[in-house]
């Protein structure tokens, strides 16, 4: 399984970037590439999420199991989805006044197979960690930089 990491420092509050990681249908007002969002079912410590997402031209529909603990981590897994196995985590850790997002994200993917799989992703993780980012803080504008570690 392929590995990539990729760390954000957000101006708010865990409780803040905790819920907007878990704002699925947030995010896919902000995010081009989510065409819709469908919560399937939902219990106080999980919920699986189908999207529907235009990816390299073509449109596909991924079904995600999110699991959580609030406010400081979220899992996820694509349960259905024509790119076999992803998985990941975000880890939220507070520094006082301003929190660290974390995302690990495994895929069996070989990323390495064309030359600019492994960027397409990290470029797709960095406008994730922006948007929840713009959730957290409220501003609802997506295209403001955070900054990275």
């Amino acid at each position: 399984m392929d590995e990539l990491e990729l760390t954000t420092l957000i101006d708010a509050k865990p409780e803040a970037i905790f819920a907007a990681v878990l704002d699925i249908e947030g995010q896919a007002a902000q995010m081009e590439h989510l065409r819709g969002v469908e919560i399937l079912e939902s219990t106080p410590d999980s919920m699986v999420v189908r999207m529907d997402e235009h990816v390299d031209g073509v449109d596909v529909s991924i079904t995600s199991r999110f699991r959580f603990g609030a406010p400081s981590w979220v899992t996820y897994e694509h349960v259905e989805s024509p790119f076999g196995v992803n998985e990941g985590r975000f880890e939220i850790v507070d520094h006082g006044d301003r929190c660290e997002l974390h995302q690990t994200h495994r895929t069996e993917q070989d990323l390495d197979s064309r030359p600019t799989l492994r960027a397409d992703w990290v470029a797709m993780m960095r406008r994730i960690h922006t948007t929840i980012s713009a959730l957290a803080i409220g501003s609802g504008d997506a295209d403001r930089p955070t900054p990275e570690c």
